[in-house]
């Protein structure tokens, strides 16, 4: 299950997209950069993502 009790969990989400961008750039090299981000299941599946999508955006 992806949100455990369909709460997303903000510290998880956040960790999980800076270590993904890390292992891009570890293929792709320090410059790679990327902003693009999908929710699985995608945004309209879940709520309470204001918080998580804020700090996203920083």
């Amino acid at each position: 299950m992806l949100y455990p009790g369909r709460v997303p969990n903000q510290s998880q989400i956040i960790s999980e997209v800076d270590q993904t961008n890390a292992n891009f750039q570890a293929i792709l090299g320090k410059d790679f950069k990327t902003r693009i981000f999908r929710y699985p299941g995608s945004h309209m599946s879940w709520q309470g993502l204001e918080g998580t999508d804020q700090a996203l955006a920083k």
